[in-house]
């Protein structure tokens, strides 16, 4: 059984290990949220049929993938973005933005999300740029196409 604990800094500790206290890795509570809130948008839309989770110590970075929007004007991610709302248990700010599937891969990212092989697969199946690769697996970085130079036919 774990039991968390709060140290005298708010920190979250878990008391699971012979009595010693180990630290609760603030990403995961990040990636809870974010799991959280793929879920609910998958069935608020259900365009959306791939979702990218990119990790960050302070914030929530998803970007969804969904043929229901035009493409990029400017070939650049605009994402929304929501401060913490507590009460809906979203403790961290989030930065949500939504591209069309053939634009992965392609578009400039916003500052300070890195790079395209940050990206960690969160809800989907298909490869998204392609339509291959088999089912997705959750938490697997999947940017097979940059680091194959893959080329697709066109049409």
């Amino acid at each position: 059984m774990v039991n968390l604990k709060r140290n005298g800094r708010g920190r979250m500790y878990s008391t699971a290990s012979a009595g010693k206290l180990k630290a609760v890795p603030r990403r995961n509570k990040i990636e809870d949220q974010a799991r959280m809130l793929v879920k609910d948008n998958q069935e608020a839309d259900p365009s959306i049929t791939t979702v990218y989770w990119f990790p960050a110590d302070k914030e929530v970075r998803l970007l969804e993938l969904t043929s229901e929007i035009p493409t990029s004007p400017d070939g650049e991610i605009h994402p929304y973005r929501f401060g913490p709302s507590p009460q809906n248990k979203l403790r961290f700010p989030s930065a949500i933005a939504l591209i069309r599937p053939e634009e992965f891969g392609q578009l400039q990212l916003p500052k300070g999300w890195g790079t395209w092989r940050k990206a960690k697969e969160l809800a989907g199946g298909l490869c998204a740029k392609c339509g291959a690769h088999g089912e997705s697996q959750p938490g697997i970085s999947l940017d097979r196409h940059a680091i194959r130079r893959y080329s697709y036919p066109s049409g």
